[in-house]
């Protein structure tokens, strides 16, 4: 492994952070990502790569958001120049105990006016949205009210610079299985809401019931002189012959083009306001995983794009991670390692970064870096995570959006074997730091 450089000790970052930092040693020896204990209160959530925590510039504050007990909303920000964090807040008290509630996990964005906004569902029932009170302020009173009904699951909130969004899936026929995908829409900061608009949908065509539809990653790719402001999404088809979530068909990418309220393929095909089972297999295919697999064979599906604008696919497949980026017509495939994705960034400065678990046990924590001029990855930092009260598991790990070097990542733990039965909250919440990547 490449020799990396020791981080920063955490008491002189974070000077005044909650006790718990610990710089942790990669296989080399040398000090890598440094993990920091933010809270104890976290249940087990579902968590797709998205609407984990912010970084806002105007406040000088990173602020983030997880599940506890009950799967109540809980926050906290960090100030960057004071190097101190706000005390924990509970934004909305949540009573979800029965042992689904874990698809009850927030996302957080920041709407256009600057106030925080925190979405969640009550799964198979209705979308929520608690919104700040005051613009990048979390300490504030927040409003919550009902934003959707109609057995809906798997929220996304995106906000761009004109509108708001929140995009899910829909349980319309779990027996089938059948799960479309759509959106509503906020044109006045999150305060009222479009009805529900429809996006993806195989109308039960799938020969082999592969109607559900599963995004997992989106990317808002702002406006350049080649492109309008437009919106990666990333999906599989799940269901099956046997069932809800028994399988997988294919992995899939598609661009909304917010400013016509219509879908395009990566090779620029116009796919209108509703992507079909035959649009779908025609233009949005980036890995063909055959006509009827019986496993959840594409895992970790994340997205992003390179400085030309080519977008870039991470997945894994057969405990491998691969990636692809579509060039010339088609998408191209290389493998990078052994493992999972967990999510994709890119930063301010372009760079493409990737986090990644060497095993299913989500025990090591991975960090690589696109090399574009070498078309490699290269692995950057890898630590050992820590683990609190009970906790083995830190699948729920993501980028925070914007994030600094010194909080660039959040880590929500839980136990394997409680945690669909125990939302008592009392697994740790991690900040992670990663500024001793080269």
């Amino acid at each position: 492994m490449m020799h990396i450089q020791p981080s920063y000790l955490c008491s002189l970052l974070l000077p005044l952070m909650l006790s718990g930092c610990a710089p942790l040693q990669g296989s080399d020896g040398n000090e890598t990502a440094q993990f920091q204990e933010i809270a104890t209160n976290a249940t087990y959530g579902c968590r797709r790569p998205h609407g984990y925590g912010l970084y806002d510039a105007a406040a000088g504050k990173t602020f983030v958001c997880w599940n506890g007990g009950g799967m109540s909303v809980f926050g906290r920000a960090f100030d960057h120049a004071a190097g101190e964090w706000s005390p924990v807040k509970e934004i909305r008290h949540l009573e979800y105990f029965s042992r689904p509630d874990y698809h009850n996990y927030p996302n957080m964005a920041q709407a256009p006016d600057g106030r925080l906004m925190i979405a969640w569902a009550d799964h198979g029932d209705s979308l929520f949205l608690a919104r700040a009170n005051q613009p990048h302020d979390l300490m504030g009173e927040w409003e919550t009210r009902e934003i959707a009904v109609g057995k809906n699951a798997y929220p996304m909130l995106i906000s761009t610079e004109d509108a708001v969004y929140v995009f899910y899936s829909v349980n319309m026929d779990i027996r089938w299985p059948y799960r479309p995908f759509g959106y509503i829409k906020s044109v006045d900061h999150g305060a009222t809401w479009s009805e529900h608009r429809p996006a993806f949908d195989s109308q039960k065509k799938d020969p082999g019931k592969y109607d559900e539809v599963y995004a997992n990653n989106f990317e808002v790719e702002a406006a350049t002189p080649e492109h309008p402001l437009r919106i990666q999404f990333a999906w599989t088809m799940h269901g099956g012959p046997t069932g809800h979530n028994r399988g997988s068909r294919n992995a899939y990418f598609a661009y909304f083009m917010p400013e016509t309220e219509t879908w395009m393929a990566a090779d620029g095909t116009e796919l209108g306001d509703l992507i079909d089972l035959d649009e779908m297999l025609a233009h949005c295919i980036v890995v063909e995983s055959g006509p009827a697999p019986d496993d959840l064979l594409i895992r970790g599906l994340v997205s992003t794009h390179l400085d030309t604008g080519e977008p870039v696919v991470a997945y894994s497949r057969d405990r491998t991670v691969h990636w692809a980026v579509h060039r010339d017509g088609e998408w191209q495939h290389r493998e990078i390692a052994p493992g999972f994705p967990t999510d994709l960034r890119r930063k301010e400065d372009g760079t493409l970064r990737m986090a990644s678990h060497v095993d299913v046990t989500t025990s090591q924590l991975q960090v690589w870096e696109l090399d574009e001029a070498a078309r490699e990855w290269r692995l950057v930092l890898e630590s050992e995570i820590p683990f609190g009260n009970g906790s083995d598991r830190a699948w729920q790990t993501a980028f925070i959006d914007q994030g600094r070097p010194e909080f660039e990542m959040l880590i929500q733990q839980k136990n394997r074997e409680e945690d669909r039965s125990d939302y008592s909250g009392k697994w740790p919440v991690f900040a992670v730091d990663l500024s001793a990547a080269p």
